[in-house]
């Protein structure tokens, strides 16, 4: 069957604001999501034993935004307010980790490498 013009209403609809990812604040590493919300970048999902995690990093306390290699890996790295740093990676579908960090730096006002 051809493919025909595209239906006005998947036109409409937004982007994905979901993304799977792995991330590390210090010597927690989680699995699970990243969503983007009114309130700033929500990070959930569980570490190794089980246990949940969920944080809200406001965009306001987003300093820097910068994608590079972790361990061999493509990864963003959060600057937040307080000196506070998170390495997310990716678990998502080819390229969304660059654009999840284009929106995050748009979001966030951040300066990027």
């Amino acid at each position: 069957m051809p493919i025909g013009p595209v239906d006005p209403i998947m036109r409409r609809m937004p982007a994905p604001t979901s993304y799977a990812v792995a991330w590390r604040n210090g010597h927690t590493s989680s699995v699970g999501h990243a969503r983007l919300e009114p309130a700033g970048l929500r990070l959930e999902g569980r570490n190794a034993d089980g246990s949940e995690g969920l944080r809200t990093i406001s965009y306001e306390d987003i300093g820097r935004v910068d994608v590079s290699r972790m361990k061999g890996h493509r990864g963003i790295v959060l600057e937040v307010m307080g000196g506070d740093r998170i390495a997310i990676t990716s678990l998502d579908r080819p390229g969304s980790l660059g654009e999840l960090a284009e929106l995050l730096r748009s979001l966030a006002g951040s300066p990027h490498r």
